[in-house]
């Protein structure tokens, strides 16, 4: 993590002060990312031991589900966050405020209905079909902890926003402070649950619960720093907020939701399309190279700084190199990791997992090389959002979400879990492509402007 630090630090900032004050955000974001990490680790670890295959694929199916549901903020938490940052330099606390408590408020009216909804029409949704298993108990018990975590979830919105808002007032440590207690309480707390012999469905909605506390003491705290209070509002006024939020936040939505669902997806489709055994086998495989991608991307925001910065001073020739050491960076960091796991992977899969879960190469190469082009499609983002040119990257990224949706089954059916998994990788392959042929045309075409 230091090396890699020192590398961008060196190669991609020219040891300027560009983003000085970010790369000691990025710092602490990396070091709770990777304590987080280490936690999420061994709750796997410990899960995936004392469950069965198919128990612990109704877990891997419920935390995908939940993760594509992390969208479900319609972009606004970005927007807010851009919009506290500029009244932050104004100095206009009052209507920071306004803002801040507008969000909240909307999206409690928006949980609760949802929420409500979601409860009166809980058999007319086919919650079980997300689960492929000859085991009605675990299907019915799978379709419970959905319904449960759907609702907690939704609350989670309102309660939570507040712990990513550090970020408008360059407070990062306050939100790797707060990760890292969610991390290690959740690991203390689900692992005396499941060592205790309690069921997969307590077990996965008090996972949620704790996450919900975490962050709503987070965003209580966040409030108290800027001396905020509750106040009433009324509903003209909150809405022509969030309603001006929506307008900026539209396009990142997109790009959020359609990414996002696009990542989480495998497991989701194994479940549903496979079996809960083979999806828990190949989460268990992406989960060793999202170690490496969490603490990797944990530089995404300051290298989308540095961006900015150079974007603002017209410096083409120093954001194309930029873009070039971070194509050769990633490229190495990461099939690097694609030989280690192909020849070495079952050794740290039993480690990880222990020895039910042994998995074939094949697999232990399509992921790595999902690993890889969602790195690469993630830092060549970076760029294009610093330049706010996203509308050409969100639109083919959608149409490869809908592409994704309508050929996994097809190849889920034919190839198992290694269509599934080298589907995936091939699409981020072409998002990839797409990213940087489009960033340097665009960076090629504005230097000589």
């Amino acid at each position: 993590m230091k090396l890699i630090s020192n590398i961008i630090n060196k190669k991609l900032l020219n040891k300027g002060e560009r983003t000085s004050n970010l790369l000691k955000s990025s710092g602490v974001m990396a070091i709770s990312t990777f304590i987080n990490t280490l936690t999420r680790v061994g709750l796997i670890s410990m899960l995936a031991r004392i469950y069965t295959k198919d128990q612990f694929g109704v877990w891997v199916a419920i935390t995908s589900a939940t993760a594509v549901m992390g969208t479900s903020d319609f972009g606004i938490g970005n927007a807010l966050r851009n919009k506290l940052a500029a009244l932050h330099a104004k100095n206009d606390n009052d209507e920071a405020r306004n803002y801040f408590l507008s969000v909240i408020y909307f999206f409690i009216i928006f949980a609760v209905i949802i929420s409500i909804i979601l409860f009166l029409f809980r058999d007319q949704i086919p919650y079980g079909s997300v689960f492929k298993t000859d085991n009605l108990l675990l299907k019915n018990q799978g379709a419970s902890i959905l319904i449960a975590v759907s609702i907690i979830f939704l609350l989670s919105i309102p309660t939570g926003i507040g712990a990513t808002m550090y970020f408008a007032y360059q407070e990062a440590k306050w939100v790797g402070f707060f990760s890292i207690i969610d991390g290690i309480s959740g690991l203390i707390i689900i692992g005396a649950f499941a060592l205790c012999g309690q069921s997969i469905v307590t077990t996965s909605i008090f996972f949620f619960i704790e996450t919900l506390i975490v962050n709503s003491i987070s965003t209580i705290y966040f409030m108290r720093r800027r001396k905020w209070a509750f106040k009433g509002f009324k509903l003209k006024f909150m809405f022509t907020r969030v309603k001006g939020l929506l307008a900026l936040s539209f396009t990142f939505a997109v790009l959020q939701i359609a990414g996002t669902f696009i990542y989480n997806s495998v497991t989701l489709i194994a479940t549903s399309h496979v079996s809960l055994a083979d999806a828990a086998q190949l989460n268990l495989v992406q989960k060793l190279y999202t170690v490496g991608i969490s603490i990797y991307l944990s530089f995404y925001n300051p290298l989308w700084a540095g961006y900015a910065d150079a974007i603002h001073k017209k410096e083409w020739q120093w954001i194309k190199k930029t873009m070039i050491k971070t194509l050769q960076i990633t490229s190495g960091l990461f099939i690097a990791s694609i030989i280690v796991f192909t020849f070495f992977g079952n050794f740290f899969l039993k480690i990880l997992a222990g020895s039910n879960y042994v998995s074939q190469r094949a697999l232990f190469i399509s992921m790595g090389s999902w690993a890889l082009f969602y790195s690469l499609y993630s830092m060549g983002v970076a760029f294009l959002s610093a330049l706010g040119k996203i509308k050409v990257i969100t639109f083919f990224t959608g149409i490869c979400a809908l592409f994704f949706l309508y050929m996994a089954s097809y190849l889920s059916s034919k190839w198992g879990i290694l269509g599934i998994s080298g589907l995936s990788a091939a699409i981020y392959g072409i998002l990839s492509v797409i990213t940087y042929c489009q960033s340097f045309y665009l960076t090629n075409k504005l230097k000589t402007e």
